[in-house]
Order: structure tokens, then sequence, then C-alpha cells
């Protein structure tokens, strides 16, 4: 049974990698609590944590029902972000693994769909790079560069 954890900026490509990876996978995104029944993706910055939450929840309940392809599919530049789905990979067994997708920040904010502005995604690839340096040594990581 096996997590990946993916992490990346916004427009990095981390949806689109999902879809051509991971066919038949539990897939988990904080992004998914923004999209309305009608399919519009709202986003409100008053609501991040309920999002959060709710994408870890539902991400605990996959581990219970014994999923066994997860996905997380979230920016996660920090430890913060992972440290808690990697303890929950391992609580329930599974192998987890982080999954750093890095892209051009010029690229990204070009194909960004989430409005978000260049200047924070250039900021969000310093996180990421930071972040990247920080994971445990003993966590399983690799990158994949995205064009």
């Amino acid at each position: 049974m096996k997590v990946d954890i993916l992490r990346g900026i916004p427009g990095a490509g981390k949806s689109r990698f999902v879809r051509g990876q991971y066919p038949g996978a539990t897939v988990l995104s904080t992004d998914d609590y923004f999209v309305g029944a009608d399919g519009v993706y709202w986003f409100n910055p008053a609501d991040i944590g309920l999002a959060h939450g709710r994408c870890f929840r539902l991400f605990i309940e996959a581990l219970q029902r014994g999923d066994s392809q997860v996905v997380v599919d979230n920016t996660a530049t920090s430890i913060a972000e992972i440290a808690p789905y990697v303890l929950g990979s391992q609580a329930y067994g599974y192998d987890a693994e982080i999954i750093t997708l890095r892209c051009d920040p010029a690229v990204a904010a070009s194909r960004n769909v989430h409005g978000v502005p260049v200047a924070a995604i250039h900021k969000m690839a310093e996180a990421l790079e930071a972040g990247t340096l920080a994971l445990m040594p003993w966590w399983q990581h690799r990158v994949i560069e995205l064009g």
C-alpha cells in the first residue's frame, strides 16, 4: 500500500501529473474544498484551514478503508504541511513517498488557473526549495522536473 505526497507550486502541473500517473488512485487535494457542485473553483482564504482539515480527514478515511494507492495533491511547500501525511501513512502501514514536482516559476505562473499572483508563485517556489532541503533524511523523496 502506497501514499504519494505531491508538492509543487501552483501551475507546476501537479493535477495533470496525477491524471497521467495515477489512474484508479484515491486522489485528495485541499483545492477540492473550493470546487462547487457546478465545477467552478472559488477560493476563499478565510476557509483555507477548513480545506486543509477536510483534506486530511479524507486522507485518514482512505487509509482506514485500506485504499491501495493514495495521492495527496497539494502545494505542500513546508515540513508542517507534509509531516501529518507522512506520519499518518506510517501509522496505517503505508509506504510514503514525497514527490517534488519542479517547474520554472514563470512557466507555472503563466498556466496557473487559481489566480495566484506571479510574485506569490515566486515566493512559493523559494519556499518549496527551502522545504526540500529541510525534509527528514529518512523520508523517501524524489524530484521530477516538469516543463
